[in-house]
C-alpha cells in the first residue's frame, strides 16, 4: 500500500468518519477532516489532522476541501432526504473529478442492490445505488464498499442508554434474523486497503464482520462484556421507529411520521427480504483483500459500558 497519502475524509465527525481519521493517523496517512466539528478533534488523540469545513451544495467550498489531496473517503450523510443524497453525492464527485483525484473511495454505509436487482423496491436502499451510479457515471477512479450493519450501532443512542440503563436489548431485528456486523475500524480498514489496489477500482463489494450471528448471541455477548444479564426484546419496527424518534431523532428536524414510515418500510425490508441485506459469507473477498476482522465479542469487551452518550452518531442496520 502507497504510504503517507492525504486522504480526504467526509462527513470525518461521525462515528464512522473518526474510525476513518483513526486508522489512517494509524497506517501512516495524512487524513483531512471535512466538519464543522473541529473541536472533536482538538485531542491528542488527532493531533497533526487537518481541519476543514465545505457545504454540499457549495462547490467552491468542496474544491478548497479537495484541493491537493490524492484520495476521497465519502460517506453520504444519514437522515437525509434522497434529492439531498443524491446531489451530495453528485456534487462531491464533480470536486474530485475538478482535481484529478487518484482514487475515490465510497461507503455506501449500508447494502445496497447490484444493478440486477434495482430497483428493490426499498427507497433507502434503491437510493443508495443511485448515488453510487451518480459517482460510477462520472467516470472516476471509484471503490465502493457496502457494509452490512455495524458493531458501533450498539454504542449509539438507538440502544446504549436502555443497555445501561434497563440492561435490556431492544432492536427491530426479528429474533430469527442472522446478519454480519462488523465494526467501523474494520470498515476503516477495507478503505484504506483499496488505496494503493488498482485491481479493486470499479470493485463494488459487500464487506462484513467474520461471524454470522443472531440476537441471542448479541445478548450473551453483551451481557458478558457488560458484566450483568442483558435480555432481548423485539419490538416492532414501527414501534421502535417511535421510541427512537421521541427519545432523540426530533433534535434532527426530521418529520415524525415521515421518520416512522421510512423506518418501518426499512426495516420490514431487513427483517423478510429474501436478499439478506445483513448477510454475507466474508472468506472469497478476505482472499483478495486480507483484513484482519474483530469478531463482536471482542469489540464488545473494549467499548465503554458505563457512560451514556446521547450522541446520535452514524449508524446503519
Amino acid at each position: 500500500m502507497a504510504g503517507n497519502q492525504l486522504v480526504v475524509v467526509f462527513n470525518a465527525s461521525s462515528r464512522q468518519g473518526l474510525a476513518q481519521v483513526r486508522q489512517l493517523l494509524k497506517a501512516g496517512h495524512r487524513p483531512r477532516a471535512v466538519t464543522r466539528q473541529a473541536g472533536i478533534f482538538a485531542t491528542p488523540a488527532f493531533a497533526g489532522v487537518e481541519v476543514i469545513a465545505a457545504d454540499f451544495t457549495d462547490p467552491a467550498s468542496l474544491d478548497r476541501a479537495v484541493a491537493g489531496a490524492d484520495v476521497i473517503f465519502f460517506q453520504p450523510p444519514l437522515l437525509d432526504i434522497p434529492d439531498r443524497l443524491r446531489s451530495h453525492a453528485r456534487n462531491v464527485g464533480e470536486a474530485a473529478k475538478r482535481a484529478g483525484i487518484r482514487r475515490f473511495i465510497h461507503n455506501s454505509t449500508m447494502w445496497s442492490p447490484d444493478p440486477a436487482d434495482y430497483p428493490c423496491g426499498q427507497m433507502t436502499y434503491d437510493t443508495m445505488r443511485e448515488m453510487e451510479a451518480i459517482l460510477e457515471k462520472l467516470g472516476l477512479p471509484l471503490v465502493i464498499f457496502r457494509p452490512t450493519l455495524f458493531m458501533d450501532n450498539w454504542q449509539t443512542s438507538y440502544a446504549k442508554p436502555v443497555l445501561i440503563e434497563e440492561h435490556v436489548y431492544r432492536y427491530p431485528h426479528k429474533p430469527t434474523m442472522r446478519f454480519n456486523p462488523i465494526s467501523l475500524d474494520d470498515v476503516a480498514k477495507f478503505m484504506i486497503a483499496a488505496l494503493g489496489r488498482d485491481d479493486l477500482i470499479g470493485g463494488r463489494f459487500r464487506i462484513a464482520g467474520p461471524e454470522t450471528l443472531g440476537p441471542e448471541d448479541i445478548r450473551s455477548a453483551l451481557s458478558e462484556a457488560m458484566g450483568v444479564n442483558i435480555r432481548y426484546a423485539y419490538m416492532t419496527p414501527a414501534d421502535f421507529a417511535a421510541f427512537t424518534w421521541d427519545r432523540f431523532v426530533h433534535k434532527t428536524g426530521a418529520p415524525r411520521d415521515l421518520y416512522i414510515a421510512s423506518f418501518n418500510d426499512f426495516y420490514t425490508f431487513n427483517n423478510d427480504s429474501p436478499l439478506k441485506p445483513f448477510e454475507v459469507e466474508m472468506q472469497p473477498l478476505l482472499r483478495k483483500i486480507p483484513v484482519q476482522l474483530e469478531t463482536f465479542r471482542n469489540w464488545a469487551k473494549r467499548q465503554d459500558w458505563k457512560t451514556i452518550s446521547e450522541d446520535v452518531g452514524s449508524v446503519s442496520g
